[in-house]
């Protein structure tokens, strides 16, 4: 994952009955920049539950982060029983190496970031280019916008 460019960090977490797969759907989305994990090339993640985690849903965790990732991607996982967790899984990824096509739109794309509520189902936007636009600026020549990589 040395020298693979752009990183994305992604968390998860869920106690419903389909916890592990939610978990897993959660970290590897990032919905403040519109992107997934899709295409990565290198992809680390652990997963965290309490003493009731089973094996079921550890697999199922890897067969969502995997099904996203480059078919030939270095997946690297680790589990951990925290008995702080029970009743939830915890997932956390960090995934590298996309490619540079979608470096740069991360540098360059206009719309600003965005959350995302699945279950209203609404788009809001958080940050806007003109909010990152200083309006007390001495300059009448509007700056660029600030371009804020999240990983």
């Amino acid at each position: 994952m040395k020298d693979s460019g752009t990183a994305m960090l992604g968390v998860g977490v869920s106690s419903s009955r389909n916890r592990a797969e939610e978990a897993a759907e959660q970290a590897t989305l990032a919905p403040l920049i519109g992107s997934s994990i899709q295409s990565a090339t290198g992809v680390v993640y652990n997963i965290t539950g309490g003493k009731d985690i089973t094996l079921q849903e550890v697999n199922k965790v890897s067969q969502v982060v995997t099904s996203l990732a480059d078919p030939s991607a270095n997946i690297i996982f680790g589990a951990v029983v925290d008995e702080r967790y029970n009743g939830e899984i915890h997932v956390t990824l960090i995934a590298t190496g996309f490619a540079q096509s979608f470096q740069n739109s991360l540098l360059t794309d206009p719309r600003g970031a965005k959350l995302v509520d699945k279950s209203k189902g609404t788009t809001e936007r958080m940050v806007s280019p003109d909010t990152l636009r200083s309006s007390d600026s001495p300059s009448t020549k509007p700056r660029p916008a600030v371009r804020r990589l999240f990983f």
